[in-house]
């Protein structure tokens, strides 16, 4: 469990986005945001977008953080540590923060912070497809789990298999406010698998 320390107010003036982007980032990535907000984060029909935080360990580079957020209005941060191993913990906040303070999303996008893409296109798909329990992104079948390289290994007794189930890779993948509502209450009855995406859009 975790508690938000920054909000971000971005759907009140916009509480119906047909998208909403989740963007991971990290406090040090202020070049990146910046890219980010001006180019396709600048599409404001029926977009909104936040990026997603966990707490550094640097007292100078939350206070950078928070003026950010005072600036832009488009941060999200929660009180676990900034780390890869907590990449799940922080797409889950993302969904737990859309419930609380913008649930009137109607899809929902998971986005790395190095990757550009074609939002008017996007939205277009959205628009014309039923997104009832779809999850779009880049399929990816059967990858081997990693129990070896500190980085990305996973525990037996989070996940006792040696493939992963099916699912989209982490890059960006989007789908319907309902279904990433229905994985947040999942992942709450299941053990805690490090590896975003493979748990994400696959176990859960």
């Amino acid at each position: 469990n975790f508690n938000f320390l920054i909000k971000s107010n971005v759907c009140k003036g916009k509480p119906n986005p047909l998208l909403l982007i989740l963007v991971l980032s990290k406090a040090e990535n202020a070049r990146q945001r910046h890219a980010i907000r001006s180019t396709y984060g600048s599409v404001v029909r029926d977009v909104n977008l936040v990026f997603l935080f966990g707490k550094t360990n640097s007292s100078e580079m939350e206070s950078l953080v928070q003026k950010e957020a005072d600036v832009f209005g488009d941060i999200v941060q929660a009180d676990f540590v900034e780390s890869y191993y907590n990449l799940t913990y922080k797409v889950l906040m993302g969904f737990k923060w859309v419930k609380h303070f913008c649930p009137g999303a109607i899809n929902i996008m998971k986005a790395d912070e190095d990757t550009f893409m074609d939002i008017p296109r996007l939205t277009n798909i959205m628009a014309s497809t039923d997104m009832t329990n779809i999850i779009y992104g880049h399929f990816h079948f059967a990858d081997d789990v990693d129990r070896k390289v500190e980085k990305t290994k996973v525990v037996m007794e989070a996940f006792p298999f040696k493939y992963y189930l099916p699912h989209v890779k982490g890059n960006m993948y989007f789908m319907s406010k309902t279904l990433a509502f229905q994985i947040l209450e999942l992942s709450e009855y299941f053990p805690y698998v490090n590896i975003e995406d493979a748990h994400i859009t696959g176990t859960l």
